[in-house]
């Protein structure tokens, strides 16, 4: 598998009404529709990779459209892939990096975009360990303001 190029690239879309998908994490779906058939098909073909972004709220009017996502997304690498008698798939995804949508340059017959790769940042352990601890004690604040909650442990 080729490395992810640096800069711009052109990035097939699926778009997900309900998922945040994150790096170096890994989603199982299941491919109906016919333009992602097809999207699934086209990436098998070529580097096995696509950009899962999530749809922006109100997508029910505009689904077999195209709706408003939101600009960030994970670039997923195609890791397995089933395909089934009726032309579907299963596959497994695996995140690999976040991207920032540029712009839309198709829709036909699935949506793709002109995309930036937006790395993690990686930080020291101490400047890691301070973020949590300021994230855990302003959680411990909103919840101390939210009626009838229970402590939580984790926090």
């Amino acid at each position: 598998m080729a490395a992810i190029p640096d800069g711009e690239l052109i990035l097939p879309l699926f778009p997900l009404p309900d998922l945040v998908f994150f790096p170096n994490t890994r989603l199982p779906l299941h491919i109906f529709e016919p333009r992602y058939r097809q999207m699934i098909t086209d990436a098998l073909d070529t580097d096995h990779r696509f950009g899962i972004v999530l749809l922006r709220p109100g997508w029910q009017n505009d689904y077999y459209g195209a709706p408003p996502t939101h600009p960030l997304g994970t670039i997923g690498t195609i890791e397995q892939a089933v395909p089934l008698e009726d032309g579907k798939f299963n596959i497994l995804v695996r995140g690999d990096v976040r991207f920032r949508v540029l712009d839309e340059v198709s829709r036909v017959p699935y949506r793709t975009a002109r995309v930036v790769l937006r790395p993690e940042v990686v930080r020291e352990a101490q400047e890691a360990y301070a973020q949590r601890e300021w994230l855990a004690d302003l959680a411990q604040q909103y919840l101390h303001y939210l009626p009838n909650q229970m402590a939580v442990q984790e926090i």
